[in-house]
């Protein structure tokens, strides 16, 4: 695996979870509007798997339960298969800028938010 320098990491992180968001919430809103029970499915699913509250709707970290619910869908799964997809290499991508930091996950997150901050304003 390629060697990214930690404004590397930085940057592909919010690009992944900026895109994971937009996708998530554009899907999650057609399925409101087309199949609202397979809507009602999916925030249910992301409700119980957000025990901290963070992210109740699932647009961010997509939750397994979500995913293993809706991948095989004939209209939907394919996105569901991008959200996982994009998921796992933000995951690890943060692992690995925790690790370059002395806060680990902690100061990650700090950085990641404080940039994200910086870039929309």
């Amino acid at each position: 695996m390629k060697k990214f320098q930690t404004h590397q990491i930085i940057d592909r992180i919010i690009e992944l979870d900026s895109r994971h968001v937009g996708v998530a919430s554009s899907l999650l809103a057609t399925m409101i509007d087309d199949d609202p029970e397979l809507a009602r499915t999916w925030l249910d699913l992301a409700a119980d798997a957000s025990k901290d509250g963070i992210d109740p709707r699932g647009l961010l970290i997509l939750p397994e339960d979500v995913f293993h619910a809706l991948h095989s869908h004939i209209r939907y799964g394919y996105v569901i298969e991008w959200l996982a997809k994009w998921s796992v290499e933000s995951f690890h991508l943060k692992n690995e800028l925790a690790e370059r930091l002395p806060g680990r996950w902690g100061e990650a997150d700090t950085v990641l938010a404080t940039e994200h901050s910086r870039r929309i304003g």
